[in-house]
């Protein structure tokens, strides 16, 4: 049945957006005989409205199921379908779903469901020459003898957005997307469970670019690069996203040594590729079976950088639990958790870095900056990271709870927290050792070279600034490294990574930097009450105080919004305490409170007060009678504050019900003083429990005066 709100919605969008611009309609109960393409007959078949629609027409296409094998060629169109949930393109047999080649101009897709495509260019799209946007697909079990399970995208260029791409297969490259001498954006997708030999998910290769924002990638499988796999000069960036679950079922092969093949790359494998650029991107449970990278395997690739990357409880059957770096150019890690990864079969629980021969020396540098390398677990040396044959650049971070052992618990190659062998050369600055198995470091061969300064070990090293001993971290059992106010790493390292005499450290609090990947902050004040002086409109405040030697004085700020995005007012006192004496009336104002010790610790909680008149109502009363104020907010969710003036000194009691009646809530009960009071509810009943959204009421009894009002909870 035709939806006319759909064609009116989707005909005003596109006769505004471009008024040249033609609309041919396709329903799976017209004809393409006796239809013309318009609402009312529109033709049966999604390749006869495309044969009949000129340049920048769109063609509309409702719910139904149609037969795939539909071909746009050099023809700029827009093909949309009514709903991506039941606008359904299904089952070509030896040809792709939908092909679209020489078509230099952006060609539009938009909400369908294409499945159950078979062919060897592409089960479900195949892009040649051509500029495409993609929106709103849902692509399943599509098939590709060859390349690209789902998507084939060969010399072209493809923006693919909000769009599930599942259960698809190829039997060589790009379980779901195959991009040859191509560039694709992915923005806002989901790929799971996607297979393939090379790219569970996404095979690159021939210099093609892939830039990944916000996806996911879950459960795909490939050969090497369970989710992703990138050779030939290939450049991939992937910001906040993350990889759960994929695996990599490689395997190593050494037998040729001018082309040995490592394979592996549980989430993301790269050969003789160009870049690598992640960042805000989390790994975690991503398996290499038999070969490297339990999360990723880098083989002879260019310039690395991973900033605030979480590597979490990967595995390898080869070297580097989490990542395995062979052979790169440059490697930059700034910023990132790397906890709970091992390596069954070799070194590197965490990180494996250098190259396939110790003979065969390289200009490599791996830089690691703020990293927190936790219990990680090697077979061999390097729990927490191996080198070999590489030089490293290692600042400002913490190795705890990593073990080189084997599976017996006896130590082979050493090194709990860092092992560096084969002409290594290393320096390490600002860095926190502690509670490694069996050491901290392993200096392996004669011929490295080793540095290590303002830093913590279990043993002791020589070199400017370094110790021995605890760390003092907050909770060492709940992997919480930060330091404890006391600790002897406070203040304790350098400015000066290099030893050059200039500063090349400028992010830290106090004297100097900490030592360790977290920079001590003196915890933000606490709000502790707030309190409207009815008499002079005036609004107090007190928090509690901050320990410092530094402590100079207090910011207190007001917003008339929860997020202070424009900043009303300031003020700076010594005290722990202020009285704000110029709030606007009928107002509400919202306040925190910051410290300065040398820098600016974080913010306090809210806290918000309403200074208001009364309500229409009650708004005939002196200041000398019983009054119960509405609520504010209201409605609410999930606090909100219930004043009330009392003329006399008097017991008075306050409650909340339910609409049945029920007393869910004593708030308060009290013999005070006359004048204006105050109460917040945080929508729970007298047990503590949260109760459901929905309309309450609140009575106030005091002497012979009695009141309700009602509220309203949101949630």
């Amino acid at each position: 049945m035709i939806n006319f709100n759909f064609i009116r919605f989707i005909s005003v969008i596109f006769l505004i957006s471009n008024l040249n611009a033609g609309i041919i309609y396709v329903s799976d109960s017209g004809d393409d005989e006796s239809g013309d393409g318009s609402s009312d007959t529109p033709y049966l078949t999604i390749q006869k409205g495309i044969d009949e629609a000129s340049a920048m027409d769109t063609v509309m296409v409702f719910d139904g199921i149609y037969t795939g094998g539909v071909i746009i060629n050099d023809k700029q169109i827009s093909l949309i379908g009514e709903s991506i949930t039941d606008t359904k393109i299904n089952v070509p047999i030896t040809e792709p779903n939908i092909s679209i080649t020489e078509t230099q101009d952006t060609v539009r897709i938009e909400n369908f469901k294409i499945k159950r495509g078979n062919s060897s260019n592409g089960g479900g799209l195949y892009i040649y020459n051509s500029v495409v946007s993609a929106k709103n697909l849902d692509l399943s079990n599509n098939i590709s003898s060859s390349s690209g399970g789902a998507i084939n995208l060969v010399e072209s260029s493809l923006k693919l957005e909000n769009s599930v791409i599942y259960l698809n297969s190829s039997e060589v490259y790009g379980g779901a997307i195959n991009c040859n001498s191509s560039v694709i954006e992915i923005i806002g997708s989901d790929l799971y469970n996607n297979s393939s030999g090379m790219g569970g998910a996404v095979c690159m290769d021939f210099s093609s670019t892939c830039n990944i924002i916000d996806a996911r990638f879950n459960s795909n499988g490939a050969e090497n690069g369970g989710a992703i796999a990138t050779k030939g000069n290939g450049k991939l960036t992937v910001s906040e996203s993350e990889f759960y679950q994929n695996n990599a079922n490689g395997f190593l092969n050494n037998s040729d040594p001018d082309y040995p093949i490592y394979g592996g790359g549980g989430a993301i494998y790269q050969e003789f590729a160009d870049t690598l650029i992640i960042s805000n991107t989390s790994f975690q449970n991503n398996s290499a079976n038999s070969a490297l990278g339990g999360a990723i395997a880098s083989y002879h690739g260019g310039e690395i950088l991973f900033q605030d990357v979480l590597l979490r409880n990967n595995s390898s059957g080869g070297g580097g639990g989490g990542v395995a770096f062979v052979r790169p150019d440059n490697v930059h890690y700034d910023g990132g958790i790397i906890m709970d990864n091992r390596t069954n079969g070799n070194s590197g629980g965490g990180i494996f870095l250098g190259t396939e021969s110790v003979v065969d020396t390289i200009d490599m540098v791996g830089t690691f900056n703020h990293l927190v390398v936790a219990n990680n677990w090697a077979l061999y040396g390097g729990g927490g990271i191996m080198t070999w044959n590489a030089t490293l650049e290692l600042y400002n971070s913490t190795f705890s709870l990593n073990e080189a052992t084997d599976n017996n618990g006896e130590t082979s190659w050493q090194g709990g927290g860092l092992s560096i062998h084969a002409a290594t050369t290393a320096s390490i600055v600002n860095t926190i050792f502690y509670e490694n198995i069996p050491n901290s470091i392993h200096d392996g061969t004669p011929n490295t070279s080793f540095d290590i300064s303002y830093s913590v070990t279990e043993e002791f090293w020589n070199g400017d600034g370094n110790m021995t001993g605890d760390p003092q971290f907050v909770d060492l059992d709940s992997y919480d490294f930060r330091l404890q106010l006391g600790s002897p790493c406070i203040d304790a390292g350098t400015y000066d990574i290099d030893a050059d005499g200039i500063q090349d450290y400028f992010n830290f609090n106090g004297s100097a930097p900490d030592i360790g990947a977290i920079e001590w902050v003196i915890g933000a004040p606490e709000l502790l009450t707030s309190f409207v002086n009815e008499q002079d409109s005036s609004v107090i405040l007190t928090w509690n105080p901050i320990i410092d030697d530094d402590l100079q004085y207090y910011r207190i700020q007001r917003s008339s919004d929860s997020i202070f995005s424009v900043i009303d007012a300031e003020f700076f006192v010594t005290e722990i305490s202020y009285t704000d004496e110029s709030p606007e009336w009928n107002q509400e104002h919202f306040y925190r409170v910051s410290a300065y010790v040398g820098y600016w610790t974080d913010h306090s909680n809210t806290t918000s007060v309403f200074l208001g008149s009364l309500d229409l109502d009650q708004d005939h009363l002196l200041a000398n009678d019983y009054i119960l104020y509405q609520n504010y907010p209201n409605p609410f969710n999930p606090t909100t504050t219930i004043s009330y003036n009392l003329p006399e000194r008097t017991y008075f009691k306050l409650t909340i019900y339910n609409m049945l009646g029920d007393a869910i809530k004593d708030i308060s009960s009290a013999s005070e003083n006359n004048g204006f009071g105050r109460v917040k509810w945080n929508a729970t009943n007298n047990q503590g429990e949260p109760v459901s959204a929905g309309v309450y009421l609140y009575s106030i009894e005091a002497g012979e005066f009695r009141q309700t009002k009602k509220m309203v909870l949101l949630k």
